[in-house]
């Protein structure tokens, strides 16, 4: 019974076999297939050295089904094509290799045919090693020889021309190796369409590098090779009429895992400098088959070897603002003049610091070194074609009397710790090393050092103490350069400290309760730094609120915000420039007067019934009334509640009397708001004794 390996669709080239295989890549072939105009070309492959051993003495079979438009299976239409395809016998496969003289022809006879010499090895690990790797070799070798030559190819059975085919059509093709299963384990079986190897295509992304005499091609190594074993270069010189220029094909052999950090295939061209080239690329696919050249890319080498560098560069000071470099050069070709270069350090940057200097001078006065402590040279040479030579780095020590600028920019802020942050602005002067700092706590004393050494920094803290009665701190700031060269100071700046201390507590001493309005006065703060005094109120039950912010000099307030008959608390503090604020004393606790009474009753009247007395009364707005209180005096005793009544109810009869005495009545109005009316006019009534 014969097994089935899996059919995987890839690209054979010398990385792919050199891969380290995993275990569901063991004993697998890799399948392509290609459709020109009347036939189909199938190659295949095996992923390991054994099932191609086996390959060769088994063989393989070919069979092939139709697909539709949608690229489906058609039912039924499965045909074998081969039974058994396997290397050409070595009698014919000789003959050949004589009559085409095709090294391919004869490399792939030898992989297959050839005497295996380390059979004749013992059985020792060293002989295993030996055996493992000649068997290795003619695997790799066998494989890609395919890839290059199509003749080869059918010769060492891994390809095959399938000539029925209609053009019109697509196929899948299966290859089946008929390799007993003893040998194999875990056979499977997968296809390869004409699907998946279509249409013309040529080498991309290629790219040139000039250089001097020579010229580097690269093109894109990942993506090249999903469709090229290997390439040809050609060269033109008018674009037209191509040359290749290698005589056996380039081979990479290499997978971008292998080169992780190099992702271009290259191929080098000696040529003369400044002549015009064009290169274009052809790859050669996994069939043997040539594409059609790539775009063409147009460059030329050009000459970027340097001159001569420039000798023996020194120096001489002038003045404190010039010196004079001399240098001595002896040219190797013709140059275009000579370029200075300046800079503060010999790790830092050159700036170019003068024009394109005639090639027969050498020396430069530089009138501009007042702000370098010390200057770095150096001399370039530019020769026709742009390249630079560059002397060796010259240090020219510079003499320097001149202080430095003031510094400008000086200003500073004291926090409630007493911490002062000073900050003014970095010098221009290129010689400045630092800077150091004064301070006095007038303006008018002689300001004392803050800074040992002078600080590099545009930032300095200092601490003051805050229970001073000194209100400022006064600073100024002077630079230094690398000579020692003291600038001027700046003008001085003025830093406020922190105040941490509380004013004193105004004090409210008198209070006036007005018909619409409570007033009260108070004892102004006695600190100086008082900002002003905030007048704080509260409602009975309610929270302290802030209803007036007035000046310092305010002694009083007047607060007509009330409600008639309402308890009110103020207090007053004062808050000084650094938000500090006094401590509360005593509050003020008062209540509002009630409000003006309102009329209640439009009649009142008493009069004698049958030993009794009546009462009646008309109500003004009955509808907000809660009650009607009747006070009653008896025999000129004064005035007591006698009865309470609802605003439904205008009529009594007391008869609650004695005979002989007077009697007087009144009575009032209390609302459903809590007011209450006036009291009524008073009525009297005089009982007769029994005796009348």
């Amino acid at each position: 019974m014969k097994n089935t390996i899996a059919i995987i669709c890839c690209f054979f080239t010398i990385s792919l076999f050199s891969q380290e295989r995993t275990l569901d890549q063991d004993h697998q072939i890799h399948v392509l297939a290609k459709k020109t105009d009347n036939q189909a070309v199938i190659r295949w492959g095996t992923s390991s050295p054994e099932s191609w051993f086996l390959g060769n003495k088994y063989g393989y079979k070919l069979g092939r089904a139709e697909l539709d438009e949608e690229g489906l299976l058609v039912e039924k239409s499965y045909i074998i094509l081969a039974d058994t395809i396997r290397p050409e016998q070595k009698e014919v496969w000789i003959a050949k290799a004589e009559e085409s003289n095709n090294d391919y022809i004869a490399g792939a006879l030898e992989t297959v045919h050839g005497e295996w010499r380390a059979a004749y090895l013992g059985n020792d690990l060293t002989s295993a090693i030996l055996k493992n790797e000649e068997i290795n070799n003619r695997y790799t070798f066998c494989h890609f020889i395919c890839d290059m030559d199509g003749e080869a190819a059918t010769l060492s059975g891994l390809r095959f021309t399938d000539t029925t085919i209609d053009p019109q059509k697509e196929y899948v093709y299966y290859v089946y190796a008929n390799i007993p299963s003893f040998f194999l384990e875990y056979p499977q079986t997968n296809h390869a369409s004409t699907l998946n190897f279509q249409g013309e295509a040529t080498p991309l992304n290629i790219i040139e590098e000039a250089k001097d005499s020579v010229i580097i091609i690269r093109w894109e190594r990942e993506n090249n090779a999903k469709r090229y074993s290997a390439y040809h270069i050609e060269r033109s010189t008018d674009g037209t009429n191509y040359q290749r220029l290698n005589r056996l094909p380039i081979v990479t052999g290499f997978s971008k895992d292998q080169l992780p950090g190099d992702k271009w295939n290259l191929y080098q061209d000696s040529v003369d400098n400044y002549i015009s080239y064009y290169y274009r690329l052809r790859g050669i696919d996994p069939f043997g088959d040539t594409s059609a050249p790539s775009n063409s890319i147009k460059t030329y080498a050009r000459d970027l070897t340097p001159p001569s560098m420039p000798q023996d560069l020194s120096s001489t000071q002038l003045d404190e603002t010039s010196l004079q470099l001399d240098w001595s050069y002896t040219p190797s070709e013709p140059i275009q003049g000579f370029y200075i270069y300046k800079s503060r350090s010999a790790d830092a940057a050159f700036h170019k610091a003068s024009t394109l200097l005639d090639p027969t001078k050498t020396s430069y006065l530089d009138e501009n070194i007042a702000l370098l402590p010390g200057a770095f040279y150096q001399i370039a040479a530019l020769d026709t074609a742009g390249n630079y030579a560059y002397s060796n780095v010259h240090y020219a020590t510079i003499i320097d009397t001149i202080p430095p600028s003031i510094p400008t920019g000086l200003h500073g802020v004291c926090d409630s710790n007493g911490i002062v942050t000073l900050r003014w602005n970095r010098n221009p002067d290129l010689d400045v090393i630092g800077y150091k700092v004064q301070f006095a706590n007038d303006d008018e004393h002689e300001f004392s050092m803050l800074t040992g050494q002078a600080i590099k920094d545009t930032v300095f803290i200092d601490t003051v103490a805050l229970n001073t009665t000194t209100q400022h701190v006064f600073y100024k700031v002077f630079a230094v350069d690398h000579m020692y060269n003291y600038s001027k100071q700046s003008p001085s700046i003025k830093v406020d400290r922190a105040d941490t201390l509380k004013p004193t507590s105004p004090i409210i001493k008198s209070y006036q309760v007005e018909e619409n309005a409570i007033a009260f006065q108070w004892t102004r703060s006695k600190s100086e730094d008082v900002k002003h005094h905030t007048i704080f109120k509260k409602e009975k039950g309610g929270q302290w609120e802030a209803v007036a912010v007035l000046d310092k000099m305010a002694e009083s307030y007047i607060d007509s915000l009330i409600t008639a008959g309402q308890w009110y608390e103020y207090k007053v503090q004062a808050e000084d420039f650094h938000q500090n604020i006094s401590d509360e004393t005593a509050n003020l606790r008062l209540q509002a007067k009630p409000e003006i009474l309102k009329e209640g009753l439009d009649i009142f009247t008493a009069a004698l019934e049958d030993k009794t007395i009546k009462l009646a009364w008309e109500l003004l707005e009955p509808l907000t009334v809660a009650k009607v209180e009747l006070y009653r005096s008896a025999a000129g005793q004064g005035f007591v509640k006698y009865r309470v009544f609802d605003s439904m109810e205008s009529v009594f009869v007391d008869k609650e009397i004695m005979a002989g005495r007077k009697y007087k009545y009144t009575a009032k109005v209390v609302y459903q708001d809590g007011r209450s009316s006036p009291f009524s006019e008073v009525v009297k009534i005089s009982l007769p004794s029994d005796d009348d």
